[in-house]
């Protein structure tokens, strides 16, 4: 019964939202946004990997708050995947993404003159988002951002340290030459967590894969040298940043924790962070239980409100 009821208001939801298809360097984007004539604010959502927007939940309270709401779906993401599922999140580096991010904020600029426009991204698109206000074209448009627990450093203690240190110096190098080069992990169960955020959350089956994708050498390698930038302080966002993330022991898939993806590095991306971590949420804080998530929603919608950040 709950199930269904999850559906039901997931289905009616969706047709709420207007949506966009766009060619971005042969590449096609999906942009679902929902807007009100009295809100002045936007945020721009960027999904984790393996990821998309379901999250209605927060859209609607965002929206009741003076912030309207615009969800990029990059390309082989959504609906992508029913078209070409082979080649599900596929992506050779990170700056691939950053003209398909060009694209949503300039379609919610041109479509309101908002007073403040922030990104959000959640895992990888967390990263992603360090490194757009770090490098995109339309940075100076973004006056704060919203990080779910950012992919920030590859979990430490898999493998020995010197180990470690030289497969990802083996990968960050070789995948500066043969970006395509497969790398499957093995014993990956991707279900696991999926599993846990249907308890409270509907999400459409044709928009993710219930197998691990193929992760390109160049994808890697474009996630090592961001976060060989940010250890080393070469990427410093000067806008205010909200981080929000589990206390210790979140599970994720891939055999990481949110402990270890997150890291020192998470003090060396900004001066000006503000930090909100409850312990029992999942890796995904805002697909937590409604108790949890809540808590993340309402301490965010503050933090967006508080216009003297």
């Amino acid at each position: 019964m709950k199930n269904s009821i999850l559906i039901e208001n997931y289905l009616n939801e969706e047709k709420t939202y207007s949506k966009i298809n766009e060619i971005v360097d042969d590449k096609e984007i999906n942009i679902w946004f929902k807007t009100q004539e009295s809100n002045n604010k936007a945020l721009i959502w960027l999904p984790g990997y393996q990821d998309y927007y379901y999250h209605f939940h927060v859209g609607s309270k965002l929206l009741d708050n003076n912030c309207d709401i615009w969800a990029l779906f990059p390309n082989n993401y959504g609906e992508s995947i029913k078209k070409n599922p082979d080649y599900a999140y596929h992506m050779n580096t990170l700056d691939e993404y950053l003209p398909q991010i060009d694209i949503i904020i300039n379609k919610a600029i041109n479509q309101k003159n908002y007073d403040e426009v922030l990104l959000y991204g959640h895992s990888l698109g967390g990263l992603t988002s360090i490194y757009y206000c770090h490098k995109g074209n339309y940075k100076e448009k973004i006056s704060r951002i919203i990080l779910n627990s950012p992919f920030l450093s590859i979990r430490k203690n898999i493998v020995n340290e010197y180990i470690k240190y030289f497969v990802e110096s083996f990968i960050y190098y070789y995948g500066q030459y043969f970006k395509e080069t497969i790398i499957k992990p093995r014993n990956y169960k991707p279900n696991i967590l999926k599993d846990e955020i249907k308890k409270n959350f509907y999400f459409r089956q044709d928009f993710i894969v219930d197998y691990h994708p193929e992760i390109r050498s160049g994808l890697i390698q474009s996630v090592l040298d961001k976060h060989y930038q940010i250890n080393n302080n070469k990427i410093n966002i000067e806008i205010p940043i909200l981080v929000l993330y589990p206390e210790k022991g979140a599970k994720i898939e891939l055999l990481i924790s949110d402990d270890t993806i997150i890291g020192e590095n998470i003090n060396k991306i900004g001066e000006n962070i503000t930090k909100k971590s409850i312990k029992g949420a999942l890796h995904d804080v805002l697909s937590s239980e409604p108790e949890i998530s809540n808590q993340y929603i309402d301490f965010m919608i503050n933090w967006i409100d508080n216009s003297n950040i």
